[in-house]
């Protein structure tokens, strides 16, 4: 008898920011480490990527180490990329994705499951994604939304506020690493080049 595969989501390149300490540990185990559980995720526990998105990924990275003031750090960007089936990869940026979130939400209320979070609570979007997204069966390994990126240099674009554009970011939470292809994890910033000094120049250049 034929077998049946599992269909399979298009391979797509994620990237990580981190610190530039971090960044070599994960290159040494070429493991990601989810980290401390945390009750405000984006999408649950798990580690973090930017979908095809390499500059937000290095912004985040900047925010991080000036946010904790990690003076002797490095922002940093690591690439890798995901390979998961239709089953374990749950694309909450489709219709698709949507009904199913909805119906293990509705599994949930069914079993009496608690899915409140404090009305008086901060951030209380982001807790209540994470306790439900939490909750989500394991076979669940990837997890994408998209989200509106808040303060971003677009907003001054008078242009764009015209046209109603703003600054997404597709976030991608990573339940289970072995979706990772472990030989893909690259450093991809800074690379060789940005590390480069070139020697001030002693006249001004004449054009």
């Amino acid at each position: 008898m034929r077998k049946i595969l599992a269909p399979i989501v298009t391979p797509f390149f994620a990237y990580h920011g981190t610190t530039s300490t971090a960044a070599k540990q994960i290159l040494d185990s070429e493991t990601f480490d989810p980290g401390d559980p945390r009750e405000d995720h984006w999408l649950g526990q798990g580690s973090y990527f930017y979908r095809e998105d390499p500059e937000s990924a290095k912004t985040w990275a900047f925010f991080k180490i000036r946010q904790r003031r990690l003076r002797r750090e490095t922002p940093t960007v690591l690439s890798a990329k995901i390979n998961a089936t239709e089953r374990n990869f749950l694309n909450l940026d489709s219709r698709s994705g949507m009904e199913r979130f909805k119906q293990h939400i509705d599994k949930f209320r069914k079993d009496g499951v608690n899915m409140t979070i404090d009305p008086g609570a901060s951030k209380k979007d982001a807790r209540t994604r994470c306790l439900i997204m939490s909750m989500l069966p394991l076979e669940i390994s990837v997890i994408q939304r998209t989200f509106k990126v808040d303060e971003s240099t677009f907003d001054d674009v008078h242009e764009f506020r015209e046209m109603g554009l703003h600054l997404n970011g597709t976030q991608i939470c990573v339940r289970d690493p072995v979706v990772i292809i472990k030989d893909t994890i690259q450093q991809v910033y800074p690379t060789y080049s940005n590390l480069i000094t070139r020697p001030a120049r002693k006249e001004p250049r004449t054009i």
